[in-house]
């Protein structure tokens, strides 16, 4: 009795988290190589995004946020970015470690010091929404309900959907300047920002005269640095600084492209399970009344169709690198021929090195031919294979045990086959997306 309590209890806190919204705003988002977008299907336990089964998709209007602000960088300014772990917080922490690489130069009389005054722009979106109530599903999507194919609408367009998006996009600029001490110029600062804040108008901001013309700026040796992220493509050629005067239209050129609802680093997703959709459920719907899905059912068809999906995904995912390893191993040989196959134009695998993709100008990242042509083997790859198929005969038992005592009826939860499955995981091999497909670096003697 105790463990039936225990189970009802985990399935009502589990069924109360899959039935409402939630909002995902971790680094589960940072992925660029996907793309987010409204009304895509989702699965919160691969955390992939599924089809679009939307036939036309229906936005509202989103509201923005701008924050301009400007920032004395001095020594030990790392420890301002300890605590936060926002995207836009580390985008801003590499371009500062990028750009700030001293604070002096030189020694004596030749010693000059550098002073930097960091500029930000800010733009945050949201309230960017699917309007539900004039978007339709596809005719595709609404087939598989009206067949009551159930698994398949999950494994197609995922047991959740994209309601609503966040983005950010930033405009960061970095102003370097020199001096014969180590204080600051203030007063050649106050007027250099009184001129960048100005951006917006002409002629309104009053600048001391000495510090308003390029001489004086050349004299201090004045240095623009800009980096962006989550542009639009509009303007971008005048986004290019030379002078301040540039540099102020620079910004205002940042902002426009900024303004476009499709353009920013996506920060917040929030995500609806499909069985809350009114559609949904209208396709969905049994002939008889006695025979519409009571809620704890419907909880236990949409658990159920997930792991059916997650085991397809898990098996995908398992033989994707099985064939990554396989495609590596004969680009390997068909580009590096061995002294065996060419004895001539052979390469000696022990002396010969491909790059780290990620860090191609690093050697001390770079590995041999010898190294990879043991990670890719024949023997490697047939582990991928055995673990492969002793997950496809668990899942297997798990598939078919819920289908034969009813998909809606039965939580997987009680076959221990599917309790083993869900243990399952795709290990990555990353070594395989830094090496593969192998690219040529240097020969040793």
């Amino acid at each position: 009795m105790k463990t039936l309590l225990v189970f009802a209890l985990s399935f009502l806190v589990v069924g109360n988290l899959a039935a409402s919204s939630r909002v995902i705003k971790d680094n589960r988002l940072n992925d660029r190589g996907r793309t987010p977008s409204l009304g895509r299907g989702y699965s919160v336990t691969t955390n992939t995004l599924q089809s679009l089964c939307y036939k036309n998709v229906d936005v509202t209007i989103p509201s923005y946020d701008l924050q301009y602000t400007f920032k004395d960088i001095e020594e030990g300014w790392q420890s301002s970015y300890s605590y936060d772990v926002s995207a836009k917080a580390s985008y801003s922490y590499w371009f500062l470690s990028a750009n700030v690489s001293s604070h002096s130069s030189g020694s004596g009389e030749n010693q000059k010091f550098y002073h930097y005054i960091y500029a930000k722009i800010d733009l945050e979106s949201y309230y960017n929404s699917l309007n539900e109530a004039t978007s339709e599903m596809s005719d595709s999507a609404i087939q598989l309900l009206k067949e009551k194919d159930v698994v398949g609408f999950f494994d197609a367009c995922g047991p959740y959907y994209v309601r609503s998006i966040g983005r950010h996009s930033s405009f960061l600029a970095l102003l370097r300047y020199e001096t014969e001490s180590n204080k600051r110029d203030l007063t050649y600062e106050a007027s250099l920002k009184a001129q960048l804040r100005g951006f917006g108008s002409s002629g309104s901001v009053e600048v001391d005269a000495k510090y308003s013309n390029s001489s004086e700026h050349q004299k201090k040796q004045l240095n623009i640095t800009v980096w962006a992220q989550g542009l639009g493509k509009d303007k971008l050629a005048s986004l290019l600084p030379t002078d301040i005067e540039s540099f102020k239209k620079t910004v205002q050129d940042s902002i426009l492209t900024m303004q476009d609802a499709n353009t920013g680093i996506i920060t917040s997703m929030e995500i609806v399970p499909w069985i809350e959709n009114t559609d949904f459920q209208q396709y969905l719907k049994l002939e008889k009344e006695q025979e519409r899905l009571k809620y704890k059912e419907k909880k236990t068809l949409m658990a159920n169709s997930e792991i059916i999906a997650e085991i397809d995904r898990i098996d995908r995912g398992q033989m994707d690198n099985y064939y990554k390893m396989r495609n590596c191993q004969n680009a390997m040989l068909d580009q590096f021929p061995t002294k065996e196959q060419d004895p001539e134009r052979g390469y000696d695998y022990s002396k010969t090195f491909i790059k780290d993709l990620a860090e191609p100008g690093n050697e001390k990242k770079e590995k041999t031919l010898a190294e990879l042509k043991e990670i890719v083997s024949d023997d490697a790859q047939k582990g991928i294979l055995d673990t492969n198929d002793a997950f496809i005969e668990k899942a297997t038992q798990c598939v078919d045990l819920i289908h034969e005592n009813g998909i809606e009826r039965t939580h997987y939860r009680q076959h221990p086959a599917c309790l083993e499955v869900k243990k399952e995981v795709v290990l990555p091999y990353l070594v395989l997306d830094h090496f593969c497909m192998p690219e040529f670096s240097r020969m040793t003697k």
